[in-house]
């Protein structure tokens, strides 16, 4: 059974996508998420797994807004996780002028970007995973990152800065399939 998520590995979707398919071992990173909703609508895989809500940030629109343009697919299961979000930099570099992540980490970070980096620049990627391999690939010596400690552990190139800089924080995965399911009322 092929499932698609919001690559690459070890970004919080990956990580979802294992727990809630435990026994799979097809997991196919597809980036942005709107390719990742196509290609189970294009039968390219089996399922899809997205976020969906987070308890700081709300809904994730891009999962929202492909759902919507997508035919012929249906939620068929939910679950929420705990994310905690890391700051991490080159062990090398110079002032943080600019902070890289996904858009939805960097929007649930405001607090601790606010008191730490008022005037840091923020720039979306794709995902927080390919947030770390750009400071990383591109030795972004002025670029703080915010990615799990599981993905900044990956490189030792870069230095862990901040742990849990976003407390509390839960975000609810959905799984999309094609076949139909019955309303449960909630």
């Amino acid at each position: 059974m092929k499932v698609a998520y919001l690559g690459p590995k070890d970004t919080f979707t990956y990580k979802a996508a294992k727990s809630i398919f435990s026994s799979n071992d097809d997991f196919i990173d597809i980036k942005p998420i709107g390719r990742v909703v196509k290609s189970l609508e294009d039968g390219d895989v089996d399922y899809a797994v997205v976020a969906a809500e987070n308890y700081y940030n709300g809904w994730v629109s891009n999962t929202l807004d492909a759902i919507t343009r997508s035919s012929g697919i249906s939620i068929i299961q939910e679950k929420a996780f705990p994310i905690v979000h890391c700051f991490a930099a080159l062990k090398n570099r110079g002032d943080i002028t600019r902070v890289l992540s996904k858009d939805q980490a960097i929007e649930q970070c405001d607090n601790y970007l606010t008191k730490n980096y008022p005037d840091a620049d923020l720039i979306y990627v794709t995902s927080t995973g390919e947030a770390v391999k750009q400071v990383k690939d591109l030795s972004l010596k002025n670029a703080g990152v915010i990615a799990s400690k599981k993905i900044i552990g990956q490189y030792e190139e870069l230095e862990l800065l901040a742990e849990d800089i976003c407390p509390n924080n839960l975000t609810r995965f959905i799984v999309l399939g094609k076949e139909k399911t019955k309303s449960t009322g909630d």
